[in-house]
């Protein structure tokens, strides 16, 4: 099982590399942001992150560092074709709501503020990129996230504690962990 956990880690990171290669990152930038995106380590090679690269660049990092936040367990059952299963797991599916729910969110709270980008596929860019970028403790910018509004700020910290999947490179109590502990909690509640 460790030799496969460690397949599915070496496969993304290898096709990160070469998804950032055919986006038009040079080679050198996508072994780094490569290595970066699926230990969930966030570091770059140049001072603004991500942000002086273009958007295909951008969208294929949100995807590795979505895959590297997601349970690798789940990701070898989607390889061997089990997709009922990875897709049945309540983990998955509430880490993936997560990221669509505050990606909306992210959206709406900066769409036409001053200083937004223009257009709907920056922003939600810019929203996807934050959102998965702070839930999976990646690290990554391409938005300057502290002047959006404060609402969002609380939001963006719930899921930064919240974080990744069990059985990830991705940080944060868990997804798991925050599921069972509103189950629990929503039981007391009832039995009270």
């Amino acid at each position: 099982m460790a030799k496969l956990l460690w397949g599915i880690y070496l496969g993304l990171t290898v096709a990160e590399t070469v998804a950032l290669a055919i986006a038009g990152m040079p080679l050198f930038d996508a072994i780094c942001h490569s290595f970066a995106t699926v230990a969930t380590g966030g570091f770059g090679t140049r001072a603004d992150s991500l942000a002086s690269f273009g958007p295909a660049v951008q969208w294929a990092v949100v995807l590795f560092m979505f895959l590297a936040g997601a349970n690798f367990v789940m990701l070898l059952n989607a390889m061997k074709g089990r997709f009922r299963v990875a897709i049945g797991n309540t983990e998955v599916r509430v880490y993936t709501a997560i990221v669509v729910v505050a990606t909306l969110l992210c959206l709406a709270g900066t769409a036409g503020r001053p200083g937004a980008p223009v257009g709907f596929e920056p922003l939600l860019r810019d929203s996807a990129f934050t959102v998965v970028s702070l839930l999976t403790s990646t690290g990554f910018v391409t938005a300057d996230y502290e002047v959006w509004p404060v609402g969002l700020h609380g939001l963006l910290l719930v899921i930064m504690v919240c974080g990744a999947c069990a059985g990830s490179t991705g940080g944060g109590a868990k997804v798991i962990r925050c599921i069972v502990a509103l189950k629990t909690g929503f039981r007391e509640v009832r039995r009270l």
